[in-house]
């Protein structure tokens, strides 16, 4: 560590699918065979072809055979995810940017550059213990999945009719325990010579702040996977203190862990308002507003903190998991909303891809217990057209306070 670094240290809080060089492996059909040349396809009583508990592990096996198909903990990964938390905070700054798209890059680039300028700010890995582990199969039938299921859902072993293929569970990175932390350590540093060096740093801590608390890293980090907490409070370099004691309205995120859920949403609202530079987070949005990209602004999101009715937390993260899908797979099973769901919550489609504008992110708290922020983006959809999200965001909300505590950013 230099007299120049920001050092932070993360501690993963749920399992993180980081890509690897091939994430996971997929064969034909025909290569599903034992070793007596049968083939571990079945077809079950509706007359569909499904993969036999002798073909998930034999899938399974592949993939531990192949170092390839490991997850690797790179910072590029970290700086993706760290560029685009920048980019919803500095259009929520200034919402005058939505239709002067070409101020925003320049203003993203003066911190993370682009093809025609360095970065401000360089960002390196210093050391992680991260253990990578493989993706254990749905805990029940995965026509009705648990909600951790549902959240986690294409990590398992799969098939793909369409294509004529199967393909190995995804392997992730285990999240830490009160016996073992799972943690990755960086380095955030002034570029030599960058005019904008010392302010990029500080703007980069608030997208950490972000990412840390609205965000996740690798696959399925928006239904509460890849999620990451502070593991050990950032020590700033002297040249940060100096800032800080010669201006006392310079604001710093504030990344120590809440106690509470109360405490949570309080100091969320607080940094919110910082990070935004704009107070109006403390009041409930009168006028929702959407944006062809996520805005962090109270009019262009919304939202809210999940907890159990105890309103003390979950014991682990994993529960908090599976009681948000189960809310989450009971609302969309809904038939009286699935002619809304189809956009609202995000799809894929062949050649038309939403990704969902709906991020579920695990946060721990200092008592040890879990509570999940959920932050909703109003989003267009592609090509142009309103997402009717606004009904389904408070008929979502509405329906989570019947079997969990449920409180927007705002309310006291």
């Amino acid at each position: 560590m230099t007299s120049r670094d920001v050092y932070i240290s993360l501690q993963a809080v749920t399992p993180a699918f980081w890509g690897g060089a091939v994430p996971r492996r997929y064969f034909a059909f025909t290569e599903l065979i034992d070793s007596k040349g049968n083939t571990l396809l079945e077809h079950n009583d509706r007359g569909n072809l499904v993969l036999t508990k002798a073909a998930k592990d034999w899938l399974r096996q592949r993939a531990n055979e192949q170092h390839e198909t490991r997850p690797e903990a790179r910072v590029q990964s970290v700086r993706g995810a760290l560029r685009w938390w920048l980019r919803a905070m500095l259009a929520g700054k200034n919402t005058g940017l939505l239709v002067a798209t070409d101020q925003l890059w320049q203003a993203e680039a003066e911190v993370f550059g682009s093809t025609n300028e360095a970065s401000s700010v360089m960002i390196s890995l210093r050391n992680h213990n991260l253990q990578p582990t493989i993706m254990s199969e749905p805990e029940v039938n995965p026509k009705n999945p648990s909600g951790y299921d549902y959240m986690l859902y294409g990590m398992h072993t799969g098939k793909s009719d369409s294509e004529g293929h199967a393909y190995t569970p995804r392997q992730y990175y285990n999240e830490s325990t009160d016996r073992t932390r799972r943690e990755i350590d960086l380095a955030i540093t002034p570029r030599w010579g960058a005019a904008n060096g010392q302010p990029a740093v500080k703007q980069t801590l608030w997208a950490m702040w972000l990412l840390i608390n609205f965000g996740g890293l690798g696959s399925r980090n928006r239904r509460g996977a890849g999620s990451v907490g502070t593991a050990v409070l950032p020590e700033l370099p002297e040249w940060l203190k100096q800032q800080k004691e010669q201006n006392e309205d310079l604001k710093l995120p504030d990344f120590e862990r809440a106690a509470s859920l109360a405490q949570l949403r309080k100091r969320l609202r607080d940094g919110l308002i910082a990070a935004t530079n704009n107070p109006a987070w403390q009041n409930e949005s009168i006028t929702p507003r959407y944006a062809d990209f996520s805005v962090l602004h109270p009019d262009y999101c919304t939202i809210a903190i999940l907890g159990p009715n105890s309103g003390s937390g979950w014991s682990t993260a994993k529960e908090a998991i599976k009681a948000t899908g189960s809310a989450f797979r009971t609302f969309r099973a809904n038939p009286t909303n699935k002619p809304l769901n189809f956009r609202a919550f995000g799809y894929s489609l062949p050649n038309n891809r939403f990704a969902s504008p709906l991020h579920f992110t695990i946060v721990q708290l200092s008592s040890r217990s879990f509570v999940v922020v959920m932050t909703w983006f109003h989003s267009n959809l592609p090509g142009g057209g309103t997402v009717p999200s606004q009904p389904m965001i408070t008929g979502f909300v509405n329906h989570l306070r019947q079997s969990l505590t449920c409180k927007y950013i705002w309310e006291p």
